[in-house]
């Protein structure tokens, strides 16, 4: 009781992701990702739509570097009360690690974006992202499995240097099959040092893979 009353004491949105990484041959990547983001739990108000692509290499089967372009739609409640949209287009720099220690997978994401805001000048940002899963049931990953999954992750404004926010998630997730899973969690955001929203989050993650068909003779 005690712990729902902590989730809900606060307004809560809502996003809806699906991320997918496209393999091209051996060494090829995409990166296609749709965010859709709500500001109350239970209304359709569109808080944020974020449209993600990039083309990267995979390196290793634990290491892998992604470039690409982003496309924000956001809107700003006025003090008035009235309501506005604008529009960020963004670049971004990753790169990921992964590794496994027993039955424990460890994610390390590092992101340098470039934003391009209307009315602002050129802003760069730095995301650190450490992400974390572990199965309930089996001792190890694979098809019908159930596990839980946390993430934190750092938002740091480098020129000049500041904080700019942090996420803390803890999720439920249920793999169908080793490129199909879902997620369910509660995500809590802190925007500058005063100020927090929680957002239930519900995450789709499907991989898919593109090589040429053999040719038989």
């Amino acid at each position: 009781m005690i712990l729902v009353r902590l989730i809900f004491s606060q307004s809560m949105g809502n996003w809806v992701i699906y991320i997918s990484q496209v393999k091209l041959g051996k060494k090829g990547v995409l990166w296609n990702e749709c965010q859709w983001r709500n500001g109350e739990l239970f209304q359709p108000d569109l808080n944020q739509l974020l449209l993600r692509y990039g083309i990267g290499i995979q390196h290793s089967q634990s290491i892998q570097s992604i470039m690409g372009y982003a496309f924000i739609h956001n809107r700003n409640s006025l003090p008035v009360g009235t309501i506005n949209y604008f529009n960020e287009h963004r670049l971004f720099q990753q790169f990921i690690f992964l590794f496994k220690i027993q039955n424990l997978m460890f994610q390390n994401r590092f992101r340098l974006e470039e934003r391009f805001m209307q009315n602002h000048p050129l802003q760069f940002r730095f995301r650190y992202f450490a992400y974390i899963m572990f199965p309930l049931i089996s001792r190890d990953f694979g098809t019908k499995t159930f596990y839980f999954s946390s993430y934190n992750e750092i938002f740091i404004l480098p020129f000049p240097f500041n904080f700019d926010r942090n996420r803390f998630y803890a999720a439920f997730g249920y793999y169908f099959n080793p490129n199909l899973r879902i997620e369910a969690g509660i995500m809590n955001q802190m925007t500058g040092l005063h100020t927090e929203q929680k957002q239930a989050q519900l995450a789709v993650f499907h991989n898919f893979k593109i090589h040429r068909d053999r040719v038989k003779n």
